[in-house]
């Protein structure tokens, strides 16, 4: 994934990177208490700036193609909510942009990040 906007104006990424695999196990574990963790197969989270330069964390939801449990919308309407409230708590301002892919989808998207 390309970074948008230039070092400066997006801040030290490598500093939050130190930080991602505790973001990733945490946002998995928040996803698997909200939903089942028999639709969740793994979170991926990668920090990168948006098109007006802030700093952001892409999430990467890779669900279970097993196709027996699906997401209930109500639940995710405040998601994103509930994953800015975990990384305020952890005095992170970047904001969490999430994206829900299949397992047969993550493999090129992955490769990708």
């Amino acid at each position: 994934m390309q970074r948008v906007g230039s070092e400066d104006r997006c801040g030290a990424l490598e500093m939050m990177d130190e930080q991602l695999p505790l973001i990733e196990k945490v946002f998995y574990g928040l996803l698997c208490e909200r939903f089942s963790k028999d639709a969740i197969n793994r979170v991926v989270v990668k920090s990168d700036c948006d098109s007006d330069g802030d700093r952001v964390l892409r999430v990467i939801v890779v669900l279970e193609a097993n196709g027996k449990e699906t997401l209930d919308a109500k639940k995710m309407v405040g998601l994103v909510r509930h994953l800015r409230s975990t990384l305020e708590a952890k005095n992170i301002d970047d904001f969490p942009m999430v994206s829900f892919v299949s397992k047969k989808e993550a493999g090129k998207l992955l490769e990708s990040v």
